[in-house]
């Protein structure tokens, strides 16, 4: 029968991928019959095909990194294709299928305030105290992070470092530079000050700020 596999590959090949790019000249990115990874499929093409086995697609990512979180809210689904939730210990989790969370801003990496043209290096962090342009994320969970063509260290173009079966796409900075979110686990605890109980369910507006309900008032993510 024609049951999908978790992962997005090469045409031809068993090499994940996020997109065309992620592949070798002539091949394409997307979903294929796993004995027959020439054989573009949907999830029920495969039937009846005695030798072209099961369709492949994307797999499924945790909200949170750090661990399982319990659910509040009925999850919603942005625009943007964020699925947004609260959870009963205060935090608001966002994540799309892809394993993205929502865009952040590019600030410069740095090891002291000289790299950072008048503004303070926060060394712990290793980036500058600056906003820069808004980025999207590295879609890879936690510390990971999507290898790239350039990129020596890794051999699985368009997948995670620490998980090569997952399809990944990079952060959009510039070389030299790190996209900051909030959301870098998947979750935003709120903190006693905004609010430790929500009254309604998250929401999220056009640019990427979410707003929810607590016991204090309207809390806003930014």
């Amino acid at each position: 029968m024609g049951v999908c596999e978790t992962r997005a590959v090469c045409s031809g090949t068993d090499n994940v991928c996020a997109n065309d790019d992620a592949c070798e000249s002539g091949q394409t990115c997307g979903l294929f019959c796993k004995d027959d990874t020439t054989l573009s499929c949907t999830q029920d093409t495969c039937i009846g095909n005695s030798t072209a086995g099961r369709c492949k697609r994307l797999g499924r990512h945790p909200f949170s990194t750090g661990g399982a979180v319990d659910v509040e809210s009925d999850p919603i689904l942005t625009g943007d294709s964020f699925v947004l939730a609260s959870t009963t210990d205060g935090k608001i989790c966002a994540r799309r299928i892809d394993g993205s969370v929502p865009n952040g801003h590019c600030a410069r990496i740095c090891s002291s305030d000289d790299d950072c043209d008048g503004v303070p290096c926060l060394v712990a962090d290793g980036h500058c105290d600056e906003s820069g342009a808004t980025c999207t994320p590295d879609s890879c969970v936690g510390d990971d992070r999507c290898c790239t063509s350039d990129d020596s260290s890794c051999s699985v173009t368009g997948a995670c470092i620490d998980n090569p079966s997952q399809a990944c796409i990079s952060d959009t900075c510039d070389d030299g530079e790190i996209c900051l979110t909030p959301w870098a686990d998947g979750c935003v605890d709120l903190g006693e000050d905004v609010g430790e109980t929500t009254t309604s369910p998250p929401v999220m507006d056009g640019i990427g700020n979410v707003f929810v309900a607590t016991e204090k008032g309207l809390a806003k993510i930014e």
